[in-house]
């Protein structure tokens, strides 16, 4: 090489070197160490891995962990009491045995006439329900008569076997007013059925000065019988004078509007 030629060695410049991105050695070490993302099949293996204190932020996971544990302590404070009452009627039953034991061991006859007073007061108990159950018999009975006669057939048998709530009186006086209420509108709809028609003809009639309106399925109108305005034509119409078919002719015809 001549001792005169000059070399020239480029290199980076203060900016350039400041430019370049630099990784950390941490970051090296956590992009490398950075475990997949776990998948769960299934949403109950979701929350066993789940901070319970951030699913308690959630308010529908919130209300409903509350919702359950209001019901759940319900039930548990029903139980307890259905418990306590338990106990406290055995520890009754046992005290009254024990009193009846000594009353028999200490005086047989105040013994005697305590258990003849129970046996005519069962008696008595047995004899009253009897006595119910005869008399709601007879006035079941007579309901029954009373209804046959009274009501229309369909109606108290659609009714024949519906229960009703409350007392036996809140029973039969809610049964009488559906019965009421059914017998109305079956009887209206009888009427529907067979006098209204008859009933509009009349009014018809009466409305058209004496004349029976013309039948609207016959498809005709009056012979001759013209009308000078939209208004009469449309009024004749409503009273059932003419069809609808002779009204819409002599609409066209006559080009009302």
């Amino acid at each position: 090489m001549p001792a005169d030629q000059e070399i020239e060695i480029e290199t980076p410049s203060t900016s350039e070197v400041d430019a370049a991105p630099i990784e950390s050695a941490d970051a090296v070490e956590t992009s490398a160490e950075s475990p997949e993302p776990k998948t769960y099949t299934s949403w109950q293996d979701a929350l066993k891995d789940a901070d319970p204190e951030e699913l308690l932020k959630l308010d529908a996971i919130a209300g409903r962990i509350g919702q359950v544990a209001d019901k759940r302590a319900r039930e548990l404070a029903a139980q307890q009491k259905l418990a306590d009452d338990t106990r406290r009627q055995a520890e009754a039953d046992r005290a009254e045995e024990t009193r009846l034991r000594n009353l028999r061991s200490e005086n047989p006859v105040a013994y005697g006439t305590e258990m003849e007073r129970r046996d005519a007061s069962t008696d008595a108990i047995r004899e009253e329900a009897r006595r119910q159950s005869a008399m709601g018999a007879d006035i079941t009975g007579e309901l029954e008569k009373y209804v046959a006669a009274n009501y229309t057939k369909e109606v108290y048998e659609a009714l024949a076997n519906k229960s009703y709530s409350g007392t036996y009186a809140q029973g039969v006086t809610a049964y009488i007013d559906e019965l009421n209420k059914a017998e109305r509108a079956s009887l209206r709809a009888q009427w529907e059925k067979d006098e209204l028609p008859a009933l509009r003809k009349k009014i018809l009639t009466e409305l058209n000065g004496g004349e029976a309106p013309i039948d609207a399925s016959a498809g005709g109108s009056r012979a001759g019988k013209n009308y000078n305005s939209n208004l009469e034509a449309s009024s004749a119409l409503m009273a059932g004078e003419i069809t609808i078919a002779e009204y819409t002719r002599q609409h066209r015809a006559k080009g009302w509007r």
